[in-house]
């Protein structure tokens, strides 16, 4: 896989990129995606080794903003320094904003997303949130993975059972992530954002 073509691809996928608005409506004024009928929680950690502090969310309409108001309330939650945090929500992804790397103290300007259902928000994860079923197969085949449960695991912390190939990818993801995001705010701007992580996803399909 040639990484430095990668970032290429995906840093000119920017161009031509345009803004997007709109967003879907609930009458209900319980969080969307909660069931308040039951104690059961969703036990998320963000990882990038962890994603210390800030703030996470449960992203129901998949537009990396937090959005509260008297017709549609996500759900959302501080981040506590083990990157542990607990959702009522099942359905929705869970958008991790504003926090550290606990291992480099080093802020990260990008969201971090766990798709639906996943326990683990992690750089890899984050680009499988736009991609359809057909493309999430051929991506994470692509990187070595078995199944797409094999991607839900805590391969950020423990590195020893991630393969060279695994941590080189995670590190471009990175890199790329955070080169954008130094000129674009990316939480505000999710096109670009889906653009980006489309591009990054793509590109490795196409190289294995």
């Amino acid at each position: 896989m040639n990484f430095k073509s990668l970032s290429l691809v995906a840093s000119s996928a920017i161009i031509g990129s345009v803004f997007m608005t709109g967003c879907f409506f609930s009458t209900s004024t319980d969080y969307i995606g909660s069931n308040s009928s039951t104690v059961t929680t969703r036990n998320v950690v963000g990882l990038a080794a962890y994603i210390s502090g800030g703030q996470a969310f449960a992203d129901c309409n998949n537009n990396l903003i937090l959005d509260n108001n008297s017709t549609y309330k996500e759900e959302s939650h501080d981040v506590n320094d083990k990157g542990e945090v607990h959702f009522k929500n099942k359905i929705c992804n869970i958008v991790f904003i504003g926090g550290k790397n606990s291992e480099t103290n080093q802020s990260i300007p990008y969201p971090t997303v766990a798709p639906k259902g996943f326990n683990h928000a992690s750089p890899i994860t984050t680009l499988l949130v736009d991609l359809n079923e057909t493309q999430r197969d051929a991506f994470i085949k692509s990187l070595g993975f078995k199944s797409i449960e094999d991607v839900d695991i805590d391969y950020n912390v423990a590195d020893d059972n991630a393969s060279n190939k695994v941590k080189a990818f995670k590190t471009l993801v990175e890199v790329v992530l955070t080169t954008v995001a130094s000129k674009v705010d990316l939480t505000a701007n999710k096109e670009i954002f889906t653009t980006i992580t489309k591009a990054v996803a793509e590109a490795t399909i196409e190289k294995g």
